[in-house]
C-alpha cells in the first residue's frame, strides 16, 4: 500500500497502524515531504519511505524491490566536500569575475577567498 502522509482525515501514521492490524505482511510505503523523519515512532510500520516531489523511476523501483521481496535500500546521506586549505598554494589561480553589480561583486570575492 502506498501512504502519503498528509491526508484530509486521518494521518499516514493512523492508516499504517490500522492497515498493519488487518494484514501485517501488506508492505507499505510512505511519501512525505521529510521523510521517515516526519514520521517519529511510527517509522518502523514501512517498508520503505519517498520524499516528494517524487520521481515516476523512485516510485518504479521501490515498488519492484518491495514485491521482489528484497530488503529497501537505504540511501547513504551524502559525504559533504572537505576544502584542502594548501589547495591554492598548490595549484595557484587567476581568476577573472566579470560582475557589474558590486555587493554580487564583494560575495564573490568572499566566496572566493574562503576556497
Amino acid at each position: 500500500a502506498v501512504l502519503d502522509m498528509h491526508m484530509p482525515e486521518m494521518d499516514g501514521v493512523s492508516l499504517a497502524r490500522q492497515l498493519h492490524a488487518a494484514a501485517p505482511q501488506l508492505p507499505l510505503v510512505l511519501f512525505s515531504s521529510l521523510g521517515r523523519t516526519e514520521v517519529g515512532a511510527g517509522a518502523e510500520l514501512f517498508a520503505a519511505a519517498l520524499h516528494k516531489p517524487l520521481r515516476q523511476s523512485q516510485l518504479h523501483d521501490t515498488l519492484v524491490t518491495l514485491m521482489a521481496g528484497q530488503a529497501q535500500p537505504v540511501p547513504e546521506a551524502p559525504v559533504k566536500p572537505r576544502l584542502d586549505a594548501a589547495m591554492a598554494e598548490r595549484h595557484p589561480l587567476r581568476i577573472l569575475l566579470a560582475e557589474d553589480n558590486a555587493v554580487n561583486q564583494k560575495l564573490a570575492l568572499r566566496l572566493l577567498s574562503q576556497m
